[in-house]
């Protein structure tokens, strides 16, 4: 008996959403083929506001399962011999245009030593920094942190070296 209530006559033009129990239009449903009446048990109102939830229920966690899965294989491949290699060999050439064969090539024509000090780069516990001309982007050698922040804090500018040069002559009489 309850399947022939179901369906819907040909003159009906009205119907109960069996989730809010309103009776709405026949506009109100989706049409869907699957069904004896032709339309949606669930009207748009309701059938919209259920697909929201789950679209946004479904983006968070597929979200935060993929950020986790992505820290995860961060935590594991970064501190792998191969991650820090790949690490550096797409920062050398991401921000300086340079492969790691390039940088290889010009550490040992500086013997692994800053180019200013003369420190090994064992002795500066750190890799030798690259120094480059920031007008020109043009890389002008390896040096260790010190000197390459203190080349950094006088703007590249050969005068205010001079001038450091003066002051630290005069001032440190031994």
């Amino acid at each position: 008996m309850s399947q022939k209530l179901d369906i819907l006559r040909d003159d009906c033009t009205e119907k109960q959403c069996t989730k809010c129990k309103r009776i709405l239009s026949l506009r109100d449903f989706h049409r869907n083929r699957a069904t004896k009446t032709g339309y949606n048990s669930w009207c748009k109102t309701c059938k919209n506001a259920r697909m929201r939830e789950l679209r946004t229920n479904a983006l968070t966690e597929n979200f935060e399962g993929r950020r986790q899965r992505d820290r995860e294989h961060c935590r594991k491949f970064y501190h792998t011999k191969k991650g820090r290699e790949s690490s550096r060999r797409r920062y050398l050439n991401k921000a300086y245009g340079l492969s790691m064969e390039e940088y290889n090539q010009l550490f040992g024509n500086q013997a692994g030593k800053c180019a200013i000090c003369g420190k090994h780069q064992t002795e500066v516990n750190h890799t030798l920094r690259i120094d480059h001309c920031h007008k020109t982007g043009e890389i002008r050698g390896l040096l260790c942190d010190h000197c390459n922040k203190g080349i950094g804090n006088f703007l590249d500018d050969i005068e205010n070296l001079q001038c450091a040069i003066i002051y630290l002559n005069n001032t440190l009489k031994d």
